[in-house]
């Protein structure tokens, strides 16, 4: 299955790169507050990070853009079991993940500084992942090969700094759920997410 999709990648890059009306480059913090079905306890907010490739494509109306990109992602949720007496164990989720946004974008010149705000879908696959408890650290296994995807709704606003330096913030959340192993049981997750990022395009 990693080959299938490390091999649809190969051909997703070139096709984004000789198409774009734009092309650029995206870095940022993605703040997970992922939903976790386990034993009634509640996920932390764990910080990540997002880099990669994105693209814009004119659409035939004036204003209206089509974004895409293709995205390394650093990501996870963070659980704590508590022992009492202010002692417990924390364990962090780790996965790293390729994404692929798709957005429709409205911008707006209402201001001095060039706005807009986008909406669309998100997709992702997890490539490996970690279980990390402060000491020791061992690969996440994910129930069935499925669970490695992810797939929900996003929306977002930015404005462009300069011509070519654009921030934006956005919010991410998973509409497919994920079941990981955790020892002999069964951890179910759904993604959430705030990111803020910065885009350069060439």
């Amino acid at each position: 299955m990693k080959v299938k999709v490390l091999f649809l990648l190969f051909i997703f890059v070139p096709v984004i790169a000789l198409n774009a009306q734009r092309l650029g480059v995206k870095a940022g913090v993605n703040l997970n507050n992922s939903k976790v079905d386990f034993n009634g306890m509640d996920a932390d907010l764990y910080t990540g990070f997002n880099v990669g490739l994105i693209s814009d494509f004119n659409l035939p109306f004036s204003g209206w853009k089509f974004n895409t990109g293709l995205l390394y992602s650093y990501e996870g949720f963070k659980l704590k079991e508590d022992y009492g007496n202010n002692m417990g164990i924390t364990y962090h989720f780790i996965t790293n993940n390729i994404e692929i946004p798709l957005n429709i974008r409205r911008e707006f010149n209402h201001f001095v500084i060039k706005h807009y705000i986008q909406a669309g879908l998100n997709s992702s696959y997890a490539l490996s992942g970690r279980i990390k408890d402060g000491e020791s650290s061992r690969s996440l296994s994910f129930k069935n090969n499925a669970d490695r995807f992810d797939f929900g709704a996003s929306v977002g606003i930015g404005c462009y700094l300069t011509s070519k330096l654009q921030l934006l913030a956005s919010y991410d959340h998973g509409l497919t759920e994920s079941e990981l192993v955790f020892g002999d049981q069964i951890i179910s997750t759904k993604n959430r997410r705030w990111s803020l990022a910065v885009g350069y395009m060439f």
